[in-house]
């Protein structure tokens, strides 16, 4: 009786495992036409739940023309490292003034090409090294309030801006020379 459970085993292994690899193959051919179906956000978005942070809008739908993929927080934001949950500056925080301006640029222009933002408005060519991008665009908004604005609004935002830009300027003058700004 001994002797003849291993064989029956061994008979059973032979025979059961050309069945078990036809089956094995017809799983491997099936998951191999089925794409990854885990959201590439997850991580992301277990903490930063909040509506305003959440991705809506246009970069919510488009394609990311370098890896032809859905674009993912980690495309624009950069992968978080292992010390990210606690406090680590690890990833693209586009409000951050201390973030350098070419870097926040260049992760919008990897995707967005400089010819074509010059052509649908001359101010981003102006200001391309002097603004970053989230100066006057919203990244995560359902709609992004700068399409579709007409030239008066833009006129008055450029006016809106540079107002600024020149009181902030007179302040500053009159502080170092220790007059009053006007």
């Amino acid at each position: 009786m001994k002797l003849l459970t291993p064989s029956l085993l061994a008979l059973t292994l032979m025979l059961g495992a050309p069945l078990a690899q036809a089956q094995e193959s017809e799983t491997l051919g099936d998951q191999a036409k089925v794409e990854l179906q885990r959201n590439p956000d997850y991580a992301c978005t277990q903490c930063h739940k909040k509506e305003d942070e959440a991705m809506h809008g246009k970069h919510a739908k488009a394609t990311n023309p370098n890896n032809l993929g859905p674009v993912t927080c980690t495309n624009c934001h950069g992968k978080p490292s292992p010390r990210h949950r606690e406090g680590v500056k690890d990833v693209m925080d586009f409000q951050d003034k201390s973030m350098p301006l070419d870097q926040k640029n260049g992760v919008c222009l990897s995707c967005h090409e400089p010819k074509p933002l010059r052509e649908a408005f001359w101010a981003h060519d102006v200001h391309a090294t002097k603004l970053a991008c989230t100066n006057c665009h919203e990244l995560h908004v359902a709609k992004e309030p700068m399409v579709g604005i007409d030239s008066k609004a833009r006129i008055g935002l450029c006016v809106d801006c540079h107002g600024k830009q020149h009181a902030a300027k007179l302040a500053n003058e009159a502080e170092a020379s220790g007059k009053e700004a006007p």
